[in-house]
């Protein structure tokens, strides 16, 4: 299997792509990346004895590619560059847990996943073994742990004893999962984040013949012939020569982002599907969903230890709990140099901040669609972004952050906060856009099937958070990461099977 008759295109270097294509590689399948991009924004990071004493994170650029709809302040942050929006991210990737693929069908069917947590588990470890995790030792309810051959952090006496009390209401408090975070590091190879899917996993990946990648390769189009019932390649603009290229291929793997892979299905659109390629029921677009979010300050009595890593305070029990209404929040202690610093000598602080994710129930009504005037630089239409969030929603996220402060208070770690509830940032804030593209077990209320794969499309997949069932309040990283590895390890022996 290395000739171009089964070449897999994937779109997209973020992490769900590369993942994808690392996956194809190992099984033997060439693979040729599309990426619009050219040059990682620049950053730096210095970590010392598994401490972070700087980060420098560049801004993410803004592009002017959709049209707000029902509320004016929802964004769509998106990254064109190697890497995609990994180079900005703090690197928090706890696993979902196995209620999370199921708890949604208490609202309705349409809101249970065609896979559960054991369908994978095996692709959480591998994803898990590439990112580099470090983790608490122990599971939670809400958070299972990573797989026993990853670096654990330890957890300082008196965190410990915060997290009895929020044991006492059906929650945890561990150390965030995270990406990357090397005992020594220092970083200077694009980003300032500790992981980033380029440097992680596609540069190594150029070391294969069956790797190809193509910088300034904005894809624009899919190409689907009548007569084969099936994708034949893609159409990308070259930035460098500006002109449109095409490029064959057995199959196309989408991974450039949730609305950025929504976008291109719209703009496939072709005789067989005049509403966007694999689109036959008018699901493409629907069922948006993201983190509502919430950042905060706090500012305790008495000291507590200082850590430098990130701390997570989980969800409330799914029993008794609305279903899809969960939040987590996440706590540092150290977000300047100089408490990084303190951290390292073992410290203490007064002041802790972060931020707290809501999941959001997907909706018909939460959708993009293509705009009817409006057009990008290339001249295809802009999305059209419905989606604004509930007060249900709102407040699911406001209460969070209340019972992180009852929490502390009952624990003896009294604390000020700022007066009133902290204010909930727009829709799309969270840069956890996901669901527009959604796995389901039946048409009716998916594109794609319990593989990724399109139903109406068979040599299509989509990888990247579109093709969530449902959000929870976790980052949706890791698992559209394993997702990934799923879908192109069953993609790679579907190619097998047919040569």
């Amino acid at each position: 299997m290395s000739d171009n008759q089964h070449r897999v295109i994937v779109v997209g270097s973020g992490p769900a792509g590369a993942m994808a294509a690392l996956k194809l590689v190992q099984c033997g399948v060439p693979v040729i990346m599309l990426e619009s991009g050219e040059t990682p924004p620049g950053g730096i990071l210095l970590r010392v004895m598994d401490k972070t004493l700087f980060r420098r994170v560049p801004e993410v650029p803004k592009y002017d590619h959709y049209v707000p709809g029902d509320d004016p302040s929802a964004v769509w942050v998106k990254s064109l560059e190697p890497g995609g929006l990994s180079n900005y991210w703090t690197g928090a990737i706890p696993r979902f847990a196995p209620e999370d693929f199921v708890e949604g069908e208490r609202l309705h069917e349409r809101y249970r996943w065609p896979i559960g947590y054991d369908d994978l588990a095996r692709h959480y470890d591998y994803a898990e073994e590439v990112l580099g995790v470090v983790a608490g030792e122990l599971s939670v309810p809400a958070v299972p742990a990573p797989s026993p051959s990853r670096r654990f952090r330890k957890v300082p006496d008196d965190w410990k004893r915060l997290g009895g009390f929020a044991e006492k209401q059906g929650q945890a408090i561990i150390p965030t999962p995270t990406a990357g975070a090397d005992a020594w590091m220092l970083k200077r190879s694009g980003t300032g984040a500790a992981f980033d899917s380029f440097s992680g996993i596609v540069q190594r990946l150029l070391r294969s013949p069956l790797f190809e990648l193509k910088l300034n390769a904005h894809a624009l189009k899919l190409e689907w012939s009548g007569q084969k019932k099936k994708l034949t390649g893609a159409v990308y603009f070259d930035r460098r020569e500006r002109v449109e290229k095409r490029v064959e291929a057995a199959a196309v793997v989408l991974g450039a982002g949730s609305l950025a892979s929504t976008k291109l299905l719209f703009d496939s659109a072709c005789a067989d599907f005049p509403q966007g390629i694999g689109n036959e029921r008018g699901v493409l677009g629907k069922f948006m969903h993201d983190h509502t979010m919430v950042s905060y300050e706090v500012h305790f009595e008495k000291p507590i230890t200082a850590t430098s890593h990130s701390m997570y305070l989980t969800r409330n029990a799914y029993e008794g709990s609305v279903p899809l209404m969960a939040a987590g929040a996440t706590m540092f202690t150290s977000r300047s140099k100089r408490e990084s610093i303190n951290a390292l000598l073992g410290g203490t602080t007064q002041c802790m901040g972060g931020g707290i994710f809501g999941s959001v129930i997907p909706s018909e009504q939460s959708n993009v669609r293509p705009h009817g005037t409006e057009k990008d630089e290339f001249g295809l239409p802009k999305l059209l972004m419905n989606f604004r969030y509930t007060e249900q929603e709102k407040r699911n996220v406001v209460q969070a952050f209340h019972a992180l402060v009852q929490v502390l208070d009952a624990a003896g770690h009294r604390c000020r906060t700022a007066p009133g509830d902290p204010e909930v940032w727009p829709p799309g804030s969270s840069v956890h856009l996901g669901g527009t593209v959604r796995m389901h077990e039946s048409p009716q209320h998916g594109v794609l099937d319990r593989w990724n794969r399109a139903y109406a499309v068979p040599n299509l997949i989509v990888v990247d958070a579109s093709c969530f069932t449902t959000s929870s309040e976790k980052n949706p990283t890791l698992t559209a990461m394993a997702l990934s590895a799923r879908a192109a390890e069953q993609l790679a022996a579907d190619l097998k099977r047919a040569s």
